[in-house]
């Protein structure tokens, strides 16, 4: 996730969390259970602004240290259903067949800035980080994109 969408999702996040927990504390203190309930309902609303996002990191962080690293078949580049701060990044889709359960299974990358498909050609391998007990926990690698962009825009200008 970009920087100025990472700002934007804490901004709102502390604004709820002002509002949700006077609302708790004055609920609590005055016994009363509706503006308790109220201020917890209020207060689950940052804390799942800001908790999934964090688990998906910490997840992504633990398979790229412990996972299994895998080939998986390039598919497409697509632009993402949503955008953040009017920046529609660039998604790129990935499969693997797994022999051993006989499943296909597809992969998301997070957000690429611009469109990386003159980069990777068609049927190419993408590196993804698989946990083995788990292949819908994965980290696709995107750490060889940018070294491919900056080499041919080198090529390019020369």
């Amino acid at each position: 996730m970009p920087k100025q969408a990472w700002f934007t999702l804490i901004f709102f996040a502390v604004i709820f969390a002002i509002f949700g927990l006077p609302l708790t504390i004055f609920g609590i203190r005055d016994q009363e259970f509706y503006l308790t309930l109220i201020g917890l309902g209020i207060l689950a609303i940052p804390a799942l602004m800001i908790g999934i996002p964090l688990r998906q990191y910490l997840i992504k962080k633990r398979v790229k240290a412990r996972g299994t690293l895998i080939k998986a078949r390039f598919l497409k580049v697509r632009m993402a259903e949503y955008s953040i701060n009017n920046y529609r990044p660039y998604i790129i889709l990935s499969q693997w067949y797994d022999p051993v359960a006989n499943l296909v299974y597809r992969f998301k990358s997070g957000a690429v800035p611009f469109d990386p498909s003159s980069y990777i050609p068609k049927g190419d391998s993408i590196p993804v980080w698989i946990d083995p007990q788990n292949p819908k926990h994965y980290a696709v690698d995107l750490d060889q994109i940018p070294r491919l962009a900056s080499r041919l825009a080198r090529k390019d200008h020369r």
